[in-house]
């Protein structure tokens, strides 16, 4: 979205500086913590590791934003077979240097 700001030369909306990163919540979810310079899990990963298959092609905009919500969806069963609450809260903000200010502004 920020790159697509700046080519768009549009303000980047402050709606979006406070966002949910799905990794986040899916690496607490299943237990995983990353050790020193391990990569966090991609979108293939997530699903995989859920039994799910990937739809789309990776990277496509639509593709991607249907595959989270797959993960999110099957992330809230996992959730309600625990008997946990169903949340997915923000829990990432966006760092002051990823919102670009165009000269014009």
């Amino acid at each position: 979205m920020r790159s697509q700001c700046e080519v768009s030369r549009m303000p980047f909306p402050s709606f979006a500086r406070r966002f949910s990163n799905i990794k986040l919540h899916y690496m607490q979810l299943m237990g995983i913590r990353l050790r020193r310079g391990q990569a966090t899990p991609r979108i293939p990963d997530m699903l995989s590791a859920l039994g799910i298959s990937q739809q789309g092609q990776l990277h496509s905009a639509i593709s991607d934003a249907r595959n989270i919500c797959r993960i999110m969806e099957a992330l809230s069963r996992k959730l309600r077979a625990s008997g946990r609450p169903v949340a997915f809260p923000n829990n990432e903000t966006l760092k002051a240097n990823w919102v670009v200010k165009h000269p014009s502004d």
